[in-house]
């Protein structure tokens, strides 16, 4: 080719260029679509400021309220949250050993028992049916990532002397850990050179301030650097990047979900209480050949090898649905998904077998 060709071609190839570029600009502007950015927690902000631009408020009523070490939290103090928020709880002050068995659960909404009634979340069922003569609370929060899960354990469910501490590991919200805004602004943690955990994104600014920052113009929804054809590709790249399957250990998605499970452990051995890892799939018929899969796998061997036991729902909810596909384990996704009353029995039955089992046997097969 010659050099006037290729000068042709690099034209050619430029203008286009710029009529993409034009028509994405003219086709945002024209509507209330957010422009694409390769970080997520940006774009969750935009999306978050625009709502409350558009409703002129820096709160929106919610299922949860502000907290600078959190991100949200239950709006009750601890101890009204804890009395409300699992079985045999009258008693359950903070800062006072138990008097007889306690379990303490903490993790999402699967967890918080989003849906059902309080009392049919499987924290409480397990407490109901397995555990008369003791107690369980339960302190999980919708939208938390495990990261927030082991700051509230840190922060309030240390104080509580449970024996048994278990976290609910939600296999699909898995992203939460890795963002610095899912639901708000949240805290965070990045990997250091050895793998240490560093926590990022405190104190969490106030939903005022954040909206102040807005309003104001120190800040504004979609300003960012760089062209929109540019930020669409790297947006998609970035998206590509961290759905696809994990590589293994090495997996740097993966480390760092290691590092919570080696502080989980470190944190439950010093306080004298035994960790249990309870893994949630996403719906069976999206679970198979996916990376909550891989999350799922991983996340056995490497809770057995931590001294953490490891209880996977994804077996057993398989073939509970293939004895009985009539009745629902979760609920329509249109519904909102989540476990429906007996997707949390089960899950209560099935956390009692493997407690129940020697504790030595730390299997990377969980009872059906």
């Amino acid at each position: 080719m010659s050099a006037r060709a290729t000068l042709q071609s690099l034209g050619s190839l430029l203008a286009t260029l710029l009529i993409l570029e034009a028509v994405l600009r003219l086709g945002y502007g024209l509507t209330d679509r957010l422009p694409p950015h390769p970080d997520s927690s940006l774009t969750r902000e935009w999306e978050w400021a625009a709502e409350h631009l558009k409703k002129d408020a820096s709160e929106i009523p919610g299922l949860a309220g502000f907290d600078p070490l959190l991100g949200w939290r239950d709006t009750r103090d601890d101890t009204t949250w804890i009395r409300d928020a699992g079985y045999q709880t009258g008693n359950v002050v903070p800062g006072v050993p138990p008097r007889g068995a306690r379990t303490l659960f903490i993790g999402d909404s699967f967890t918080a028992g989003l849906y059902v009634d309080p009392r049919q979340a499987f924290p409480y069922r397990y407490g109901e049916a397995f555990l008369a003569d003791g107690e369980t609370v339960n302190l999980g929060v919708s939208g938390y990532g495990v990261d927030q899960m082991l700051l509230l354990y840190e922060h309030l469910g240390r104080r509580l002397h449970a024996d048994t501490v278990v976290l609910g590991f939600y296999t699909g919200g898995y992203d939460r850990t890795q963002s610095g805004f899912t639901y708000y602004a949240k805290p965070f943690f990045t990997l250091t050179a050895g793998d240490q955990l560093h926590l990022r994104g405190q104190p969490v600014p106030s939903p005022a301030t954040l909206f102040a920052a807005y309003r104001t113009g120190e800040r504004q929804v979609g300003d960012a650097a760089g062209t929109l054809l540019g930020r669409t590709f790297t947006a998609a790249l970035a998206r590509w990047h961290e759905n696809r399957r994990l590589d293994g250990p090495d997996d740097p998605r993966w480390r760092l979900m290691a590092a919570f499970l080696d502080r989980f452990a470190t944190l439950t051995r010093a306080d004298h209480a035994r960790p249990v890892l309870l893994i949630i799939p996403t719906r069976p018929e999206r679970f198979a050949d996916s990376r909550e899969a891989d999350f799922d796998r991983l996340a056995m061997a490497s809770a057995c090898d931590k001294g953490i036991l490891p209880v996977s729902l994804a077996a057993p909810f398989a073939a509970a649905l293939d004895r009985n596909p009539v009745e629902p384990l979760y609920r329509p996704r249109e519904a909102g998904g989540h476990f429906t009353a007996q997707g949390h029995w089960l899950a209560a039955r099935v956390l009692h077998d493997a407690l129940a089992a020697p504790a030595s046997s730390c299997r990377h097969v969980t009872p059906g």
